[in-house]
């Protein structure tokens, strides 16, 4: 069942119990109000009956010589007085009675001056008790007025069945307005519902057409932000499995030319017959090449499973200096590149092989982007450890993506010098893992600055 069907049946209950509460507690109130205003004017009816009957029978009994005389004598009198449905009782004995059903609340031995008043069933009622001298006695006597208000009634239940009648009438109009009412404000709730099960489908750029201001307009417009933000994030994956692909298919090639480099040498020593230098030549070939795909693999698998924090040592400088040099000398060599090292004796905290293995990649990094005959400075000042160079430099926009791993500022010119875009990812992962930071400046034609800032520690003894 739709919601705004659950909303309408639960107000149309809700309505119809409140209209017939509402109903019962106005019908009582008249009922009550009604009879107490007739009781009323019968409590004074029976003043005025009272007063009118004791002063004529207290004349007029002296003249009146036996029982039967007096009892006719005070019925003509009390019917004088009345003129609806009463009743005279004189000493316990009935003498004038014209009500149907007598609610004898007055009891036979009821003190004088008693009065009494009420309503029930569909009457109301008004008694007294009186005294009356006859022949040098006193009599007492009681009086009853009644008033039947069955019409009253009948005619109150009917204005009540009425009203009722009335009240379903407007509660069957009223649910049918709140019925469209709610559908009309849900509304934007069943267009979210229908978008959110396009996006659900793979219609990733779906949007709520929703311009409303209250809260169903402000839910919309987050929800078309968080749409929005979810199609970001799944175009971002995209985006990077794309790139991994084609750094797969990449991969793949370069694999293949090596591999097959490699297949053919190995064949060619075992089935061909060479002279010693071609034979060199050869494990020169396959040398190379080993060293190409071991370089690979092992950037690869420490990019994979760097996850723990290291070990952390005291660190020499010099030691860690020296070997940055001698790891990096054959790079360094190869493209042409000096090295300046500078130091300081402040104490250094971290593991030894990953900083030297961070410090190696940014000095391969510099010494690729730089021209033959420069240098490279390598600092190592306090906790900082610093590449520099004065190369190519970088684009603005691609410094904050140089730590993607399989992101190349220049491809082409990547492939040329063989770079993987691994290297520096590598390096923020081990700055990572030391708790410092990988900061890179640069600007083109001006040469790149890699900082690489650990936290400052008192050296372990």
């Amino acid at each position: 069942m739709k919601l705004r069907w659950k909303i309408t049946i639960l107000c149309g209950l809700l309505l119809a119990l409140l209209v017939l509460a509402l109903s019962q507690v106005m019908y009582d109130r008249l009922r009550d109000q009604t009879y107490q205003v007739h009781m009323e004017a019968l409590k004074a009816e029976l003043q005025r009956v009272e007063t009118a009957f004791t002063e004529q029978a207290e004349r007029k009994l002296p003249g009146a010589q036996t029982p039967e005389q007096r009892e006719v004598l005070l019925r003509r009198l009390f019917q004088q007085q009345v003129s609806g449905e009463a009743y005279l009782q004189l000493d316990g004995a009935l003498i004038y009675g014209s009500a149907g059903e007598l609610i004898l609340d007055l009891a036979a031995d009821a003190p004088s001056g008693v009065r009494h008043a009420g309503y029930g069933g569909s009457r109301t009622y008004a008694g007294c008790v009186g005294t009356l001298s006859i022949d040098g006695r006193v009599a007492k006597y009681q009086i009853y007025l009644t008033e039947d208000l069955t019409q009253e009634a009948d005619q109150m239940a009917q204005l009540y069945r009425g009203f009722l009648k009335n009240a379903a009438i407007t509660l069957v109009v009223g649910v049918l307005l709140l019925a469209w009412i709610l559908s009309r404000a849900l509304k934007p709730l069943g267009i979210l519902q229908t978008t959110a099960a396009h996006i659900a489908d793979g219609a990733y750029g779906e949007r709520a057409p929703v311009k409303r201001k209250d809260e169903v307009g402000l839910l919309a417009a987050d929800f078309n932000r968080m749409a929005q933000a979810v199609q970001t994030h799944i175009d971002q994956l995209t985006e990077q499995n794309e790139a991994q692909q084609r750094f797969l298919r990449a991969v793949t090639h370069e694999f293949k030319t090596p591999m097959t480099s490699l297949q053919l040498n190995v064949e060619t020593m075992r089935t061909v017959r060479l002279p010693e230098d071609r034979q060199a030549e050869i494990l020169a070939d396959v040398d190379d090449q080993l060293q190409f795909l071991e370089k690979l693999v092992q950037k690869l698998l420490k990019l994979l499973t760097l996850r723990e924090t290291p070990d952390q040592g005291p660190i020499d400088k010099e030691a860690l200096a020296e070997r940055t040099r001698s790891l990096c000398r054959g790079v360094l060599e190869k493209w042409g590149v000096g090295l300046e090292v500078e130091r300081d004796d402040a104490p250094l905290v971290g593991d030894e092989d990953l900083l030297c293995s961070a410090l190696c990649n940014l000095v391969e990094n510099a010494a690729k982007a730089s021209q033959a005959g420069s240098t490279v400075h390598l600092r190592l000042l306090g906790s900082t450890l610093e590449v520099e160079d004065q190369g190519v430099g970088i684009p603005a926009e691609a410094i904050s993506k140089l730590t993607e791993p399989f992101y190349t500022a220049d491809p082409s010119r990547s492939k040329q010098r063989g770079g993987f875009g691994l290297g520096l990812s590598l390096v923020k992962a081990i700055a990572d893992a030391h708790g410092g930071t990988l900061e890179i400046e640069s600007a083109l034609g001006r040469g790149t600055l890699a900082r690489l800032r650990l936290p400052e520690k008192e050296e372990t003894q």
